[in-house]
């Protein structure tokens, strides 16, 4: 990551290649290569060399991710937060929150990911001040401590939410001393009395996560979904699990530390709508429990995206939908309408072009311009090879793409790079080797690298 020196309040901070620093308002950087900087130091302004610039860090452009629809990664690893217009078969048009409207050949992009929308927060906790209580005044209960529920016994506590979502997300973070023994009851509306009741009991186990589903009917447990992990998952002794409920589908998604894992569909009807939940643990005077970062959540969409180990070696274009199904072919086209982004996606195992929207896609992989074949070139068993290759492919490994001089940090938490750069006290002008001249307001960057005087990975400070 990007280190950069200590900055003075509102002074831009220039490092330069011999690891001297100057704090001032940093005036341009010319086109020749000549930076000049106002500074306490001198009456004049300084003047020195872009050769040997590291890095600058500007005092009033704070970095403010911008909520856009998309993240757009070009064939040469620059990231950007982009609203897409269209795609056709020579370019992808699109408008950066930075710098505005700009067009990419289509060879130039190797990736759109498609951007969740944020969900809204039913409950954050626990807290002390929750109300939480015991199943029978005779059992124990977990104990608060700081914001976490800890116990060395077996203990169970509960809890009835405002409401239960039509989707939504239940997320909390488990730690052990020894080993995991925890479970959870939730969507239960009868106060968790001893007769069966329509709920879903999640078990957390040395064995795995084990979703049941529980009902009055004569065969009241069923397995909604099972996960058993290698045991080097368990070796940090925490671990961060979410489940997504689509209620409307009936249909649950497990994420174990920020991974989709397993995806489980619930067989009855009438599923689980009571706001009530249960945790229970089994500690003992050697196996602290601890639960924290509780969180309920309404959410658009509870499939969420998926995750994808990617080789940029793909000789088709691949689309992963948020249901995990995994397409390879040929995007023809996107398209604006009312309904969002709409995608032509042609593949050689249809008649007639595939259309999907946005709204249904995680990611969107684009065949690399040197190695793309069309549609009835290729099985389609081999289609899948390139995109499910956990490998980097050799060209990255080599880094035979030439790599720019300059690294530009944008407000909206993108990245670009420059074969040439001219600042002035309005904007930057830059040379880019895939999108031409682009001209960024300077009020949009935050910070400047020069490549050949950094050795390090370079990334949003």
């Amino acid at each position: 990551m990007a280190c950069f020196p200590t900055m003075l309040l509102g002074e831009d901070v220039v490092e330069m290649a011999d690891g001297s620093t100057l704090n001032g308002a940093l005036k341009s950087i010319s086109a020749e290569g000549e930076i000049q900087l106002t500074s306490s130091l001198s009456a004049k302004d300084l003047r020195l060399s872009a050769k040997n610039l590291k890095s600058v860090r500007f005092a009033s452009n704070a970095s403010n991710a911008d909520d856009s629809l998309a993240q757009l990664l070009l064939s040469n690893s620059d990231d950007l937060p982009v609203t897409i217009d269209s795609l056709d078969s020579s370019a992808l048009c699109f408008k950066s929150p930075d710098f505005g409207g700009a067009q990419v050949n289509r060879g130039g992009v190797q990736s759109i990911r498609f951007i969740e929308p944020n969900p809204r927060s039913i409950y954050a906790g626990p807290l002390a001040t929750d109300r939480w209580r015991q199943p029978d005044v005779r059992a124990a209960g977990w104990e608060f401590r700081e914001d976490t529920l800890t116990t060395f016994q077996n203990a169970s506590s509960i809890y009835n939410f405002e409401k239960l979502p039509i989707r939504y997300s239940l997320e909390m973070t488990f730690s052990w001393q020894n080993q995991p023994n925890f479970e959870v009851r939730f969507g239960n509306s009868t106060n968790f009395s001893d007769q069966p009741s329509n709920q879903y009991l999640l078990s957390f186990t040395s064995n795995g996560i084990e979703l049941r589903r529980e009902s009055n009917a004569p065969n009241r447990l069923l397995t909604v979904l099972l996960w058993q992990p290698q045991m080097n998952q368990w070796a940090e002794k925490q671990a961060k699990i979410e489940l997504r409920v689509d209620r409307l589908q009936s249909r649950i998604y497990l994420r174990f530390n920020g991974e989709r894992v397993a995806v489980g569909f619930d067989p009855l009807e009438k599923n689980p709508n009571g706001t009530g939940i249960m945790i229970s643990g089994g500690g003992t005077s050697d196996n602290q429990l601890v639960i924290r970062e509780m969180k309920l959540s309404e959410i658009n969409d509870a499939r969420g995206p998926f995750a994808v180990t990617q080789s940029a070696n793909l000789e088709l274009d691949c689309i992963v939908t948020r249901d995990d199904d995994r397409l390879s072919g040929q995007i023809e086209s996107i398209q604006a309408t009312a309904e969002g982004l709409l995608f032509r996606f042609v593949s050689d195992f249809q008649e007639t072009p595939l259309e999907l929207l946005d709204s249904d896609l995680c990611y969107v992989y684009f065949a690399k311009a040197d190695l793309a074949k069309t549609v009835n070139q290729q099985s389609i068993y081999q289609k899948f090879r390139s995109l499910l290759s956990k490998e980097p492919s050799e060209d990255a490994e080599n880094g035979s793409a030439k790599s720019s001089l300059y690294q530009i940090g944008l407000s909206s938490g993108g990245k670009l790079s420059a074969d040439a750069i001219h600042l002035t006290d309005a904007n930057m002008q830059i040379e880019h080797s895939l999108l031409g001249t682009v001209t960024i307001p300077r009020n949009r960057i935050t910070w400047i690298i020069n490549s050949a005087n950094s050795e390090q990975t370079i990334e949003s400070p």
